[in-house]
């Protein structure tokens, strides 16, 4: 994989807005679905496999929280603001729908409140570059961009942990920032991404069938990052047998000071 920062994919999305806000171009309808029951490319690539496992054999779901609820559509309205997004499309029982495409080149767009100031993502939000993988593999492309809106700037990199983790404090606050990449793979990462996301479908699938979760639960040890284990963060926290088995310690949040 490689990374690399295009400025150019960052003035094109800035023009956009600015075209929006002075009454250029329209903002498309947010439309949302309540129930999913085919497998999306989010639901095999997601943090937590047990969320789309939940969302799908729970009869009256919990509501997610006001928190969850505004970051989604926080990120939801910034790409309806300045992207097309394509019609989905399915490979192997998998639906994908890409944010947007300039010139034939297609895009993922994000918002976030990390910090701005040294964020890769290829470090900092493996999610979206699986995503982004799933992709490239269902448009026949090895390469695609990634468009990120830093809702609070750099504000973030001058919290203690970003300090421990960079070893430096931004030299310029910076309350807002956009950032942009090309993000290009190996055709042969593609085909291993593709087949592993393929085995995780029929598991999830199987799951769901025999309303088994716990043949999830080696994938979500794998690579559920324990801090979304919250109330505010998943809406299946109370209902989830992985938690309530005890798999996720209580001492992780007291040391992180959550």
């Amino acid at each position: 994989m490689e990374i690399v920062r295009s400025r150019a994919i960052e003035d094109i999305y800035d023009k956009k807005i600015q075209d929006m806000i002075v009454g250029k171009r329209e903002m498309r309808a947010v439309k949302y679905t309540n129930k999913r029951v085919k497998i999306h490319l989010s639901d095999v690539t997601s943090l937590c496999m047990l969320q789309p496992y939940y969302h799908r054999v729970l009869d009256n779901p919990p509501l997610p929280s006001f928190k969850s609820s505004w970051s989604f559509l926080r990120g939801r309205v910034v790409e309806r603001s300045i992207a097309l997004e394509l019609a989905p499309v399915t490979v192997d029982g998998i639906i994908g729908t890409v944010d947007d495409i300039l010139d034939g080149d297609i895009v993922e767009i994000k918002s976030t409140a990390q910090g701005s100031e040294f964020f890769n993502p290829g470090k900092e939000q493996p999610e979206w570059v699986s995503r982004m993988k799933g992709y490239c593999y269902m448009y026949g492309k090895t390469q695609m961009y990634l468009f990120v809106v830093f809702i609070v700037g750099n504000l973030p990199n001058y919290m203690w942990w970003s300090v421990k983790q960079h070893g430096k404090r931004p030299k310029k606050y910076q309350g807002f920032a956009t950032r942009a990449w090309k993000v290009s793979f190996d055709s042969k990462e593609l085909e291993g991404f593709w087949a592993e996301t393929i085995e995780t479908k029929h598991l999830l699938e199987k799951a769901v069938s025999d309303k088994t979760p716990e043949i999830l639960f080696d994938i979500v040890k794998a690579n559920k990052p324990e801090w979304i284990c919250k109330p505010e963060l998943c809406q299946y926290y109370d209902k989830c047998e992985y938690r309530n088995q005890g798999k996720v310690s209580d001492d992780y949040f007291e040391e992180i000071g959550l």
